[in-house]
């Protein structure tokens, strides 16, 4: 959970949850493995691909990581507004490595809890820097509890929106809706990956989501939850048959949902949401300016120099966040994330150590408007 504030004490933003990923720049023709507590990352380079429980020589680094990490992170080093990280780590050396890494903000939430490891994330990535199979030790995610969250109720209460991720249980994640809804506080859900991004949708709460941000297979698993059956794989070969798939899965979340974030990889990001692309993002929070809803699809440049993958939807989310905030438009809120996320991509950790890009000067990104119909 991270608590914006403006200079002068207001709470503008509380963010719930944590997650994990990061990895270690290695070239050539790696397989990469890598172990990552909680928002901490240990990296191994794998040379090769016999896998048959033979010793490699490789190398070992270590870097912060994780959805909710990352991203209160990356608001650290964007905004002069400070923030207050929630989350939990074990009391070891993992966890004072985590708590080291996130010490330019306020982490004041961040519970130390006997008896439990900092959760351990494993993930194998290709050569171009995409993550292809991952294995997490979390259970240290339980102790992210309903009372610990209600320890910053008045936070939460002040707040002008809450972004939580997947990883915080079930029960935690309904009291978080169900706050948000009471007190007028919008609630953005970061689905963190495809076994947790259905979450919020066991239970009809999901309809007071003011904002989810989900990559493509993310959405499929959203939109089976509330009964879209769709069982054709995406069709990455034709963007524009491609964006008729993403259209149609988020039809029946855009009508409770006044913006959707869905990122595509390679192919941008494709906004669906209930407002004029010339009106401030954050209007929609407090009213949705157009009944009908909007679809515009951000085309983005593709990098040769990728390196890391992992914080590059984080980085984007963070920076359109970050935006919204400071009352930008769509279009100006793309940009942002975009470069923020071109940075994530070419730099060895997860978050940049520095994001350089001008943010007080953000163009508008060009956009398709889409036809939205809840038929194929």
């Amino acid at each position: 959970m991270n608590i914006r504030r403006t200079k002068d004490g207001n709470t503008l933003l509380l963010y719930v949850g944590r997650g994990f990923g990061m990895r270690e720049d290695s070239g050539g023709r790696f397989v990469r493995a890598w172990k990552t507590p909680l928002h901490y990352f240990r990296g191994i380079s794998i040379i090769g691909s016999c896998l048959d429980g033979r010793t490699i020589p490789g190398r070992i680094t270590q870097n912060p990581g994780g959805v909710g990490r990352n991203i209160a992170d990356c608001l650290g080093k964007i905004s002069d507004e400070g923030l207050l990280f929630i989350s939990a780590v074990g009391k070891d050396q993992f966890g004072q490595f985590l708590l080291e890494s996130i010490r330019h903000i306020d982490h004041r939430g961040v519970q130390s809890v006997e008896d439990e490891r900092t959760a351990c994330y494993s993930v194998l990535i290709d050569g171009k820097g995409e993550a292809k199979f991952a294995v997490g030790d979390m259970n240290i995610n339980s102790k992210i509890s309903k009372d610990v969250v209600s320890n910053y109720v008045n936070e939460f209460r002040e707040s002008s929106i809450v972004i939580m991720d997947g990883n915080i249980p079930q029960e935690t994640l309904n009291y978080v809706i169900e706050q948000g809804s009471e007190h007028n506080v919008s609630v953005w859900f970061e689905p963190t990956s495809v076994l947790k991004s259905a979450k919020p949708f066991e239970t009809p709460l999901w309809k007071s989501l003011a904002c989810i941000s989900p990559n493509m297979t993310e959405l499929k698993e959203m939109a089976n939850a509330v009964g879209v059956k769709f069982d054709e794989d995406f069709d990455q070969t034709d963007v524009n048959n491609l964006l008729k798939q993403i259209v149609y899965l988020t039809s029946p979340l855009a009508e409770h949902i006044p913006l959707i974030m869905v990122t595509l990889g390679k192919f941008g990001i494709l906004m669906v949401t209930k407002y004029n692309s010339d009106a401030p993002v954050k209007s929609v929070f407090l009213e949705s300016s157009n009944k009908e809803t909007m679809v515009r699809y951000y085309p983005t440049i593709p990098l040769d120099d990728v390196v890391n993958s992992l914080g590059a939807g984080d980085s984007a989310a963070a920076s359109f966040a970050e935006g919204m905030l400071r009352g930008l438009t769509e279009p100006e809120c793309i940009t942002l994330s975009h470069l923020a996320s071109a940075e994530a991509l070419r730099s060895p950790t997860a978050i940049p150590t520095q994001f350089k890009h001008d943010r007080q000067s953000a163009s508008r990104a060009q956009f398709l408007e889409i036809s939205f119909s809840t038929r194929r």
